[in-house]
C-alpha cells in the first residue's frame, strides 16, 4: 500500500510486505512500515514490522524504529531517533546527533558519543561508556569502568564500581569516587577517597561558621587522622 501526494509522484507513505530480518536472526515475509523515505543498504534487508519515518532513515532491525534524518535501527527492536545517530545493539536507543548505542540495551544521547558497553549510557558531547552498566556524562568523559559513573568535563572512570566529577581527574582503579580539578595540560584531583576508605584533599579542609553563629570549630574524626597544615582532632 503506497500513499502518494501532490501531483502523485510523491511517496508519501509505505506499508511493504516482504522477506526481511526476523526475531529469530533469519528471515521472513512480514510487513515494514515507511513514512517519509526509507534507506536501505545494497544487500541488506528491512526488518520485519519496522518502521522508517523522515528522511533516509533505516530500519533493518526486527521491530525497529527509526525516525528523523538519516538515522539507522540496525539492532532487533532498537530506536534511533534525531539526525545520523545510529542503534546498532539490540534493544539499544540512539538520540540526538551522530553517535552509536552498540551494546545491547544502551542508551546514547546527545551529540555524538558511544555507548558499547552492555546496559551502558552516555550523555552530553562525545561520552563513552565502554563497560557494562557503566555511565558517561557532559563533555568527553569515559567510563571504562564497570558500573562506574563519569561525568563532567573530560573525567574519566577506569575500576569498577567507582565514580568521578569535575574535570580532567587523575584516575585509578584504586579511586572509589575523585573529584578531578585539572586541566588538558595536568590531571589532578581535588579530593578523592580509595577503595579502602582513606581519604585525601589535595587543599586543607575548611571549617565554617555553624547555624548558630559558632566560628573556627574543630573537625573531629573518628579512630586516627593525619594531618598537613591544619589541626585535626581525634576523637
Amino acid at each position: 500500500l503506497r500513499v502518494y501526494g501532490g501531483d502523485g509522484t510523491n511517496q508519501l507513505a509505505n506499508i511493504g510486505y516482504g522477506e526481511g530480518n526476523a526475531q529469530d536472526g533469519g528471515t521472513a515475509t512480514e510487513p515494514y512500515y515507511t513514512l517519509g523515505t526509507r534507506y536501505i543498504e545494497q544487500g541488506e534487508r528491512v526488518g520485519n514490522f519496522s518502521v522508517a519515518e523522515g528522511e533516509n532513515v533505516e530500519a533493518r532491525g526486527y521491530t525497529a524504529h527509526g525516525e528523523g534524518h538519516e538515522t539507522q535501527a540496525i539492532g532487533a527492536m532498537s530506536h534511533a531517533e534525531g539526525s545520523y545517530s545510529v542503534a546498532s545493539g539490540q534493544s539499544s536507543h540512539a538520540e540526538g546527533s551522530g553517535g552509536t548505542a552498540s551494546g545491547t540495551a544502551s542508551h546514547k544521547e546527545g551529540s555524538g558519543g558511544t555507548a558499547s558497553g552492555l546496559a551502558s549510557h552516555t550523555e552530553g558531547v562525545g561520552c563513552t561508556a565502554s563497560a557494562q552498566s557503566a555511565h558517561a556524562g557532559g563533555d568527553s568523559s569515559i567510563a571504562s569502568g564497570q558500573g562506574s559513573f563519569a561525568h563532567g568535563e573530560n573525567v574519566r572512570t577506569s575500576g569498577s564500581g567507582c565514580a568521578a566529577v569535575g574535570e580532567y581527574n587523575s584516575y585509578s582503579n584504586q579511586y572509589a569516587f575523585a573529584v578531578g580539578n585539572g586541566d588538558a595540560t595536568t590531571r589532578k584531583n581535588a579530593f578523592t577517597v580509595g577503595k579502602s576508605g582513606n581519604a585525601y584533599f589535595e587543599g586543607r579542609m575548611m571549617c565554617g561558621s555553624m547555624a548558630d553563629g559558632t566560628s573556627s570549630h574543630a573537625m573531629f574524626v573518628k579512630g586516627s587522622a593525619s594531618k598537613t597544615s591544619s589541626s585535626v582532632a581525634s576523637n
